[in-house]
């Protein structure tokens, strides 16, 4: 399901919270648990975003720990209930080259390649992401920008959420918003 919903992650909906460039009529699943993203650069950009605040303790989902190895991010991010957990963090530990009880370096190279050994498993074999080269850049570089609630529902797509960022000239914060 992440190419018609251009949710390359599979990232679960917030209960409170519309994300910029989140479709706000609702998502996808067992209970719409996933989010619905306009395009796909917004799409990476809430995996990115959803990785930045679960590796650095500001999730509410974690108990606001830190989740900075594979084996403490993927019960929460991709759970026994509805994955191979244990598969899925072997297959990204594989494709980053690092251990899953190794922490996960803190760093936009770190939330990058996570996040696109993520896509790899959810796309499946043979995906690369280079057919996903300017959502990937553009979901990566907004991700660091903390866009206010209030402003969310104008923002469409990933365009609009770029345009916003230079407008009102704002700078990388990982601000107030949780996951």
């Amino acid at each position: 399901m992440t190419t018609v919903d251009n949710n390359p992650g599979n990232v679960s909906r917030l209960k409170n919270v519309i994300r910029a460039g989140e479709d706000p009529s609702g998502g996808w699943g067992k209970g719409q648990r996933f989010s619905i993203f306009e395009d796909l650069g917004s799409g990476y950009r809430g995996l990115f975003r959803d990785l930045r605040i679960k590796l650095s303790g500001r999730s509410r989902a974690a108990n606001f720990k830190p989740l900075n190895t594979l084996r403490k991010l993927f019960p929460v991010y991709a759970p026994e209930s509805e994955n191979d957990t244990e598969a899925y963090i072997n297959s990204v530990a594989d494709e980053l080259g690092i251990g899953p009880d190794e922490p996960i370096p803190d760093n936009d190279d770190a939330v990058r390649d996570l996040g696109l050994a993520i896509t790899k498993y959810e796309k499946g074999p043979g995906y690369s992401g280079l057919e996903d080269f300017d959502a990937i850049n553009e979901g990566f570089y907004t991700s660091g920008y903390n866009i206010p609630d209030k402003d969310v529902p104008s923002l469409g797509g990933i365009e609009q959420i770029i345009k916003y960022i230079v407008d009102n000239g704002l700078k990388p914060d990982f601000g107030p918003d949780v996951v």
